[in-house]
């Protein structure tokens, strides 16, 4: 099988205790982690559902929604890490996934130029609902995993969510190497 855990390794902390397992074999990410890659695929999947990826930045109260669910994400695990409480694993995965989904709505217009006359990234507060919603049911099956084939599964789809934010970032990269 594939090594999953190697793909990740230097981009979770991979705790035993606050990772899915099922059978004894360890996801290769962190509940968090996983939601934020699994929120990066939901993310692109429902941009590119929804009129593809030549997008515009959403308006500013829009943008600032989309910023505002990402806040959970670092507050969580800060205070997770500082021992403030302890999260349990659905709430690490929200956090991440609701961070993961917001995120590609603002880091996607950067890989193109921002120009007036495109879809934007975020049109209205219903476009980030059905990517959340799908999402609930990758955080209902990434905690109570039951088979192997849904291990691997997910395992996958986090790396898709992987790919979506290193292809994003060195787009917007070249991007600005060019504007």
């Amino acid at each position: 099988m594939f090594d999953w855990m190697l793909v990740f390794r230097f981009l979770c902390h991979q705790m035993p205790a606050r990772s899915p397992e099922f059978q004894g074999l360890q996801f290769p990410l962190c509940f968090r982690c996983a939601g934020f890659y699994g929120g990066l695929t939901l993310g692109y999947v429902s941009l590119a559902i929804q009129g593809g990826f030549l997008r515009s930045f959403p308006s500013r109260r829009l943008a600032l929604l989309a910023a505002a669910l990402t806040f959970a994400y670092p507050l969580d695990g800060w205070a997770n890490a500082l021992r403030a409480w302890n999260s349990p694993a659905w709430v690490r995965s929200l956090t991440g996934l609701t961070a993961g989904v917001a995120i590609t709505v603002l880091l996607l217009p950067l890989a193109g130029r921002l120009t007036f006359g495109r879809l934007s990234s975020l049109p209205n507060v219903g476009a980030l609902l059905w990517p959340l919603c799908v999402g609930v049911g990758f955080i209902a099956v990434l905690t109570h995993l039951t088979s192997r084939v849904q291990f691997e599964l997910l395992a996958f789809w986090c790396t898709l969510g992987l790919g979506g934010l290193v292809t994003n970032l060195w787009l917007a990269c070249m991007e600005r190497g060019h504007g």
